[in-house]
Parts: C-alpha cells; sequence; structure tokens
C-alpha cells in the first residue's frame, strides 16, 4: 500500500515516477517545482558513476523500479 500511495503522489502531484528525494545541488532551490528535475539528476548521478563496459547491475531496494528502466534503456 505504501509503495502505491508513494507512487500515486509523484504521478499525480509531483510529475515523476521515481520514489527517492533527488539530488539538490548547491544553488538548485528545493521547491516542489524542482522536485522532479531533482529526481532525475539523482538518477543521472548515478548512472554517471556507473564503469564503462558494465554488464550487469544488482539494484536492491529498487523503490518503483524507474532506475532500473532508465538503465536497461541505456542498455
Amino acid at each position: 500500500v505504501g509503495l502505491d500511495i508513494g507512487l500515486a503522489v509523484g504521478r499525480f502531484f509531483l510529475n515523476t515516477e521515481d520514489l527517492h528525494y533527488g539530488y539538490w545541488p548547491n544553488g538548485k532551490e528545493a521547491t516542489v517545482h524542482n522536485f522532479a528535475e531533482a529526481q532525475d539528476d539523482h538518477s543521472q548521478l548515478i548512472i554517471d558513476y556507473i564503469p564503462d563496459k558494465t554488464k550487469s547491475i544488482l539494484d536492491v531496494g529498487s523503490g518503483s523500479g524507474n532506475l532500473a528502466l532508465k538503465l536497461l534503456n541505456l542498455g
């Protein structure tokens, strides 16, 4: 139930499919309007740390699975 509620709130009120707090670098104002962008920034930060030629990743506690979907789409 908690996951479903979190996804519904994210999807309909925050325009996001992710279930994490996002990445808020210095200078980015922490507002509801910036929330989806901060979540995308967080996912991209993780993706950028993945070494080249990595063939598999174990995603533990994946929440909605949106990061795993982003990784699959990248190949």
